[in-house]
């Protein structure tokens, strides 16, 4: 078991309980299986500790049923630590670029900032989409075929951890909300085909 395999997990837990766990401090443990015993009482390291950042989100309509955002992570001194933008519609956020300043990788903060992603997903209670390419390249000639595929694999665990499926045989990732209580996903949401959601964001996005 992995910290990444506990963020799943933690992932898929109910927004508020999430919350929570970020602002209180547990009894530290590096058993995953004592500590899905009962998250409340203990707390796999790195899992969900308080962020040591603040996020700044902006948003800009472009039609009726798009709008483009970022999510952008700043250090106690007002530096930008990394930054997320997406599209979104009525059925789906859509995560169109991760990216985290040189200086600053390394160091956890694309976790940070995922988990900032999913939180708001939750919130609006809608599907997530993205594409694990790495170094947002399109092309597999543009780099060393195996390293792209090592890159690819750890982007796909790392989404992963995060409660993100992969499409079969393909770059597209998606994960269903776990809505706050009271919340339910839009009914014409509920039976979209994911796969195609996530090519239809990636053209406009």
């Amino acid at each position: 078991m992995t910290d990444g395999e506990a963020r799943r997990f933690h992932s898929r837990r109910p927004l508020s309980e999430r919350v929570l766990d970020e602002k209180t401090l547990e009894a530290l443990t590096a058993d995953i299986e004592q500590w899905m015993k009962d998250p409340t009482q203990y707390d796999m390291p790195h899992v969900d500790e308080p962020a040591p950042v603040t996020f700044h989100r902006m948003e800009e309509v472009a039609t009726e049923k798009l709008i483009h955002g970022d999510i952008r992570a700043k250090d106690s001194k007002g530096g930008e630590v990394g930054h997320i933008f997406y599209s979104r519609t009525p059925c789906d956020i859509h995560l169109n670029l991760l990216a985290v300043r040189p200086e600053y990788k390394g160091k956890g903060y694309s976790v940070y900032l995922m988990r900032e992603f999913i939180n708001m997903q939750d919130k609006y209670c809608t599907n997530a989409t993205l594409e694990a390419v790495p170094f947002a390249v399109g092309e597999m000639k543009e780099i060393d075929p195996s390293l792209w595929k090592k890159n690819l694999e750890f982007l796909k665990k790392f989404y992963g951890s995060f409660g993100f499926d992969e499409v079969v045989g393909e770059e597209l990732m998606v994960r269903r909300p776990t809505c706050e209580a009271g919340k339910k996903l839009r009914p014409e949401c509920e039976k979209l085909d994911l796969s195609m959601l996530a090519r239809v964001m990636e053209d406009i996005a």
